[in-house]
């Protein structure tokens, strides 16, 4: 299994980086920043362009809302096998 990837550790490093949110919240779960200025990051959901959200940097080092890269996550107990976080469906929509 490779390693994971490092946590954020300057907000210069973070633009293009993809991420997977845990957060129920959002209504999906992968995201790329976009943009980085005065401690703050954009990102913007991969599958709508037009969904985005704007957090501090160091929030992207809370690991229960946030994941570095576009990794599988486990299946959903209700969903036969579907790959998702729990309460999603298998194309990266949160029900």
């Amino acid at each position: 299994m490779p390693a994971a990837p490092p946590e954020p550790r300057h907000p210069r490093r973070l633009a293009g980086s993809k991420w997977t949110s845990h957060d129920p919240a959002l209504p999906y779960c992968h995201w790329i920043v976009i943009e980085v200025s005065r401690g703050e990051v954009e990102l913007q959901a991969i599958l709508a362009p037009a969904a985005r959200v704007r957090l501090p940097w160091r929030g992207l080092r809370e690991r229960p809302r946030w994941e570095p890269g576009w990794g599988l996550m486990p299946p959903d107990p209700g969903q036969d096998g579907a790959v998702g976080v729990p309460g999603s469906t298998s194309d990266g929509l949160r029900k």
